[in-house]
């Protein structure tokens, strides 16, 4: 059995070793993520041990623990045994906090990381490891674990001022509070997460962890609205060449 968790964990050898070391986890799952998140997975694990040996209950199965879309994702299942619900409560808090916390550990070293997004795949990176990456608007669960902090915010709808460039318009607030569909700002009122619907007024941001972030992803929209909307024959054969090259080549490496 180790070996079939073994040959199926994205982990070193010797992160491998160190995470089926514990109980919980010994022989029982493979672990699909990089080894930026092995303290992370680990410290979890013996948190939920420690928990389970203090109210003498046993320990729960373990299913599956992977990466998706940037961020941890812990399966796991209390049936084997009855547990008392502040143990199954304390257990359901230890694992969020968790998947909360590799929104922002990159996975690749384990320093301080942020969710980008590159042709539609999702990871969590540090300024080191992100390569040509780029951050992707803060969904609700980031949002809740930066309540009291800065967030940069692109206007949306008529948030927009007129005759002013979008670029100009970017600005920062203190996230307030954060619920299921709406986050609060210091300054600027609440705002849905649905891109299509914000308050009343039809106002709306999309929030970005860093003004880097939404001055990136502001780039990258407006370019490829230009593309797709602006007459482009000014372009001479070695330029669309070059275009048709960069676009092979990310086709390539999205199809291995």
């Amino acid at each position: 059995m180790q070996y079939q968790n073994k040959k199926f964990s994205d982990v070193s050898d010797d992160n491998f070793n160190k995470l089926n070391s514990l109980t919980l986890y010994k022989d029982t799952v493979a672990f699909e993520f990089k080894n930026g998140w092995t303290d992370l997975v680990y410290n979890l694990g013996k948190d939920i041990e420690d928990l389970c040996k203090l109210t003498n209950c046993e320990l729960p199965l373990i299913q599956q623990i992977k990466e998706k879309f940037g961020t941890l994702r812990f399966y796991y299942n209390t049936l084997n045994s009855q547990y008392p619900q502040i143990v199954e409560k304390s257990i359901r808090a230890l694992v969020f906090q968790a998947e909360i916390k590799s929104s922002n550990t990159c996975e690749i070293c384990g320093k301080y990381g942020e969710i980008r997004v590159e042709n539609r795949v999702y990871t969590t990176l540090c300024d080191e490891h992100k390569g040509n990456s780029m951050s992707k608007p803060l969904e609700p669960n980031e949002l809740k674990a930066l309540k009291g902090q800065e967030v940069w915010l692109i206007p949306l709808y008529n948030a927009k001022q007129r005759k002013i460039p979008l670029i100009e318009q970017i600005t920062s607030d203190i996230i307030v509070k954060c619920g299921s569909k709406m986050f609060h700002l210091t300054n600027s009122g609440g705002y849905s997460f649905e891109e299509g619907y914000c308050n009343s007024n039809n106002y709306g941001y999309l929030p970005f962890r860093s003004k880097q972030d939404a001055l990136d992803y502001l780039e990258i929209e407006e370019f490829l609205s230009k593309i797709k909307y602006e007459n482009l024959s000014f372009l001479g054969i070695d330029e669309v060449r070059k275009i048709k090259e960069i676009i092979e080549n990310k086709s390539q490496q999205n199809m291995q």
